[in-house]
């Protein structure tokens, strides 16, 4: 039973992506040796974007109506997090739902395209944001029937990501929302 639950992918999956904001062409520019780089690279790697994942109960992925993006129910959404002097921010919410049809290759493709959100540093941006985050975490532990925090969510087995967790669900900003 035990490792049926390992197996079993939840409704609303969680994932994380780590992000840099630098581009390795300003980082060649700013170091001059490799271990200068190496530190250079590490310290540029701060930003991590939580991403969850809607299915359905066949494991289709749920789209939503383009003019639905917005919306508290379309839990297709990321949140990209920024550790930033020994505090936590939240620099921009992704919402999926517009695909684009584009041409590669001679062939016809199709992607889920973001609309992006860059969150400012005010506080009352900060506390929405925030607030978004938990209403997700709220909603989507309803629907799958456990947390976030469970080992089903493929965001449990990064520990750069658990730590991140960790962090966001005490952090005072979390709380208050």
């Amino acid at each position: 039973m035990h490792s049926k639950l390992k197996e079993t992918r939840p409704l609303r999956h969680f994932h994380g992506i780590r992000v840099s904001q630098t581009s390795y062409k300003t980082l060649l520019k700013k170091h001059k040796t490799e271990e200068e780089m190496l530190t250079g690279l590490a310290e540029s790697e701060s930003d991590l974007k939580i991403c969850c994942d809607p299915s359905d109960e066949s494991g289709q992925m749920i789209a939503v109506e383009e003019d639905c993006i917005y919306k508290r129910s379309n839990h297709d959404k990321s949140f990209l997090f920024k550790i930033w002097n020994s505090g936590l921010l939240i620099t921009e919410i992704h919402y999926f739902g517009r695909v684009e049809e584009y041409e590669f290759c001679g062939a016809p493709h199709a992607a889920w395209v973001p609309e992006i959100e860059n969150i400012d540093l005010t506080k009352e941006a900060q506390k929405r944001a925030f607030r978004m985050f938990k209403e997700l975490l709220n909603d989507t532990e309803k629907i799958n029937g456990f947390p976030i925090t469970d080992q089903r969510h493929k965001i449990f087995s990064q520990p750069q990501f658990r730590s991140l967790l960790i962090r966001i669900l005490n952090s005072d900003k979390f709380q208050n929302a």
